[in-house]
C-alpha cells in the first residue's frame, strides 16, 4: 500500500518506506541474494543456489516476518505486508519474463489467501489462472448471448406457510459444460 503512503503522507515518506523495507529485506537475505524494486510496491528477490523449495519457504517466511512489524515513518506507523509469490526456476528451462510472469501470478494467488503470506509456484496454479481467464472470456460472451437465467424461488415460512418472499438464482447454461451453479462463476464475475 505504498500509493497510499504517498497520498496521505508525500513522496518523501513513501521514499522513506521504500528505504524501511529494503533495509529490513537486506537483514533476512543471504548476502548474495538480490532485492530489486520492480515497481509500485513489488520486488523481485532473486535467490541463486537453493538448496530446494524447503530453502525458499524458509527465505519467504523470513521476508513476510520481517516486514510484518510497523515502520515508524513521518511520526507515524505504517503497516505493510508481504504477499510473495515464489517460483523455483531450476529446470524449468524459462525466460525471465516467464519466470516473472509466474511469480506475479503466484503473488495474486497469495494475496486471495490474505496478506503476509506466501504460495509456491506448481503447474496447477498456472493452469487454474489459464481456467479462470477463459471463465472470464466465457462468462462475457454467454452475457452477448444470453446463456444466463435468473429463476426466482418462494421463500415460505415453515410456522406460517406464509410467502415471505422470494430469492434471485442465477443459473448459466454453458455451451459446454452445461448447467453451472452460481459457486463455480459468481467469484469470477465478482
Amino acid at each position: 500500500h505504498f500509493k497510499r503512503v504517498n497520498d496521505g503522507l508525500g513522496h518523501d515518506a513513501g521514499d522513506a518506506l521504500l528505504v524501511a523495507v529494503a533495509e529490513r529485506l537486506r537483514g533476512v537475505l543471504r548476502g548474495f541474494d538480490t532485492a530489486t524494486r520492480f515497481g509500485g510496491d513489488e520486488f523481485v528477490l532473486v535467490c541463486e543456489d537453493l538448496r530446494d523449495e524447503a530453502e525458499a519457504r524458509e527465505i519467504a517466511t523470513r521476508v513476510a516476518e520481517a516486514l510484518a512489524p510497523p515502520f515508524l515513518i513521518a511520526g507515524r506507523q505504517i503497516t505493510v505486508g508481504a504477499s510473495i509469490g515464489v517460483v523455483l526456476a531450476s529446470g524449468m528451462g524459462a525466460d525471465p519474463q516467464t519466470i516473472l510472469r509466474n511469480a506475479d501470478a503466484t503473488m495474486y494467488r497469495a494475496k486471495d489467501g490474505g496478506r503476509g503470506r506466501f504460495e509456491i509456484y506448481n503447474q496447477a496454479l498456472r493452469l487454474n489462472a489459464l481456467e479462470l481467464l477463459d471463465l472470464e472470456a466465457a462468462l462475457r460472451q454467454g452475457i452477448e448471448r444470453g446463456e444466463f437465467e435468473v429463476p426466482y424461488q418462494p421463500q415460505v415460512s415453515i410456522l406460517t406457510g406464509k410467502l415471505m418472499g422470494f430469492e434471485a438464482l442465477a443459473r448459466w447454461h454453458h455451451p459446454q459444460r452445461g448447467l453451472l451453479a452460481p459457486a463455480e462463476f459468481i467469484p469470477v464475475a465478482e
